[in-house]
């Protein structure tokens, strides 16, 4: 902890740096939900849909953290977490530069359901928003 995050390369061990691009619309959210409920979450998700460039969903939640991490991606939503998917990603992103919490800004723990990961504060601030019915 405290130290960064890295990615191999051939010859060196490159830093991730999270994305500093704080306009919504310039950067690229994705999203992951499970059938339980889709309904609900796809209500959820139609809130921030709109406001990226694009919302793409990789059905994978450590490869969606590690492109919040290296900076390809402004912003990652989850819907119906077991913290035994994404044990070691919020601390990729953090190390990263990046801010992640539950759907209410919160810190994550066993319980959390929902996890929200962001490039900066201001993307974390407006997928909060949204999520909160804010926006």
């Amino acid at each position: 902890k405290d130290f960064g995050s890295y990615k191999r390369t051939e010859s060196s061990h490159e830093r991730l740096k999270v994305s500093l691009e704080t306009n919504i619309k310039n950067v690229q959210i994705a999203t992951d939900l499970s059938y339980a409920g889709r309904v609900e979450k796809l209500r959820k998700m139609s809130g921030y849909a709109q406001l990226p460039f694009y919302c793409p969903m990789f059905g994978s939640a450590s490869y969606s953290m590690c492109k919040v991490a290296d900076g390809s991606l402004g912003g990652y939503v989850i819907f119906d977490v077991n913290i035994n998917d994404i044990f070691t990603g919020p601390l990729l992103i953090t190390e990263a530069g990046g801010i992640v919490s539950d759907d209410l800004g919160g810190s994550i723990t066993r319980k959390t359901r929902t996890l929200v990961a962001a490039s900066n504060k201001e993307i974390h601030s407006q997928l909060l928003d949204v999520l909160k019915g804010k926006s």
